[in-house]
């Protein structure tokens, strides 16, 4: 199908053979659809003639789908063919949590948020000798890791624990494991548009203390410090990005990998405008999320016409067995800032195959 036919479904700013981007959010172990929506995208991009460069991954690609460690080599894969970005999400903080600092309790909070078939995706690959220690886990708690079974599971955890420590510690230093974290980053800013997975406002930026002017600068290097020190078991720094927000049921303003769009709307006026006020200052126009599951990609307006927009539509097979997993595929230089135009340049393509202009993004307040 060629756009310079008149039966072609899609509208005319494909033309121009602009260069896409595509924008994949959380993955969630969900190999399977991952492999789709990237096959439905090359698809797409040969089939209109247009330029496919970089995939931008919005994090949380491990925890809940069973095949974390597919996922990891898949996204490693196509760093052969393309410019591949991927920042880290909460999923991703709990899971290093956990392997690096060999706690309890961190080791706890990664299994009862759906990383148990992350760890067994991961050993499965890397140390299998570890499977029985793995398959006795899944018998004693084969009613799910509950609050309720805490204590047992510290029992468990003790009497084994030589055994975890060794299963962590072959996990950690696989070189695509390294290689998979060395290379997350907290955001990505291009052509107006910052990427990142739960998302910000200014009470965070200013709990940080850096300059107006370089925010965004000064914010991605320290988070890649942060990350550099949490690889070597000196959390520190990297708990200012890590910390449960008001939203689930913490007790301070949202962190970036934690921030909600329920965070969003709870900020009054002021914080909007200042909000908006940094965003400006940095060029954001947009800034593009994931982590919050919405039921279609929606957006949120700030005062003076800034928006976010969420686009994790948790239907990856992690949240049911029907699932449309899919990306966002959104022009690199747009032909006009205003909102109507980039809209009507986006597109959403899910592992069906199946491709929608989002030139009607609900509002999320609706």
């Amino acid at each position: 199908m060629s756009l310079s036919n008149s039966n072609s479904f899609f509208p005319s700013p494909l033309l121009s053979q602009k260069d896409y981007s595509l924008v994949i959010p959380d993955v969630h172990g969900s190999v399977l659809s991952l492999n789709e929506t990237v096959f439905s995208t090359e698809k797409f991009a040969f089939e209109e003639g247009i330029n496919l460069n970089d995939i931008i991954f919005l994090g949380d690609f491990v925890d809940r789908g069973r095949y974390s460690m597919e996922v990891i080599k898949k996204v490693l894969d196509l760093r052969r063919s393309y410019n591949v970005v991927t920042l880290m999400g909460n999923h991703e903080a709990l899971m290093l949590r956990a392997l690096v600092t060999k706690d309890f309790n961190n080791f706890f909070a990664w299994i009862f948020n759906g990383g148990f078939k992350t760890l067994v995706s991961l050993a499965m690959y890397i140390c299998p000798r570890f499977e029985k220690l793995l398959r006795k886990m899944s018998k004693k708690f084969s009613n799910g890791f509950k609050i309720s079974c805490k204590d047992s599971f510290f029992d468990f955890f003790i009497k084994n624990n030589s055994e975890f420590i060794s299963m962590f510690d072959e996990i950690l230093a696989d070189p695509r494991i390294q290689c998979f974290l060395n290379y997350l980053q907290l955001t990505h800013f291009e052509d107006g548009n910052l990427f990142m997975h739960g998302g910000i406002d200014a009470n965070f930026i200013e709990s940080r203390s850096f300059s107006v002017e370089n925010w965004l600068t000064e914010m991605n290097l320290e988070f890649s410090n942060a990350l550099k020190m949490a690889l070597n078991g000196d959390f520190t720094l990297f708990n200012y990005y890590d910390t449960a927000s008001k939203s689930i049921g913490g007790s301070q303003n949202a962190s970036p990998f934690w921030y909600r769009n329920k965070d969003f709307k709870r900020l009054n006026q002021v914080e909007l405008i200042i909000t908006e006020d940094y965003f400006k200052v940095a060029g954001v126009q947009r800034l593009i999320v994931g982590h919050s599951i919405v039921d279609e990609v929606k957006r949120f307006q700030f005062p003076l016409g800034t928006s976010v927009w969420f686009t994790d539509v948790g239907m990856s097979e992690a949240y049911s067995t029907f699932f449309e997993q899919g990306g966002i595929l959104i022009p690199k230089r747009l032909s006009s800032t205003k909102s109507k135009v980039f809209e009507s340049e986006v597109f959403y393509i899910d592992s069906f195959g199946f491709y929608s202009s989002l030139s009607n993004v609900v509002a999320l307040e609706s």
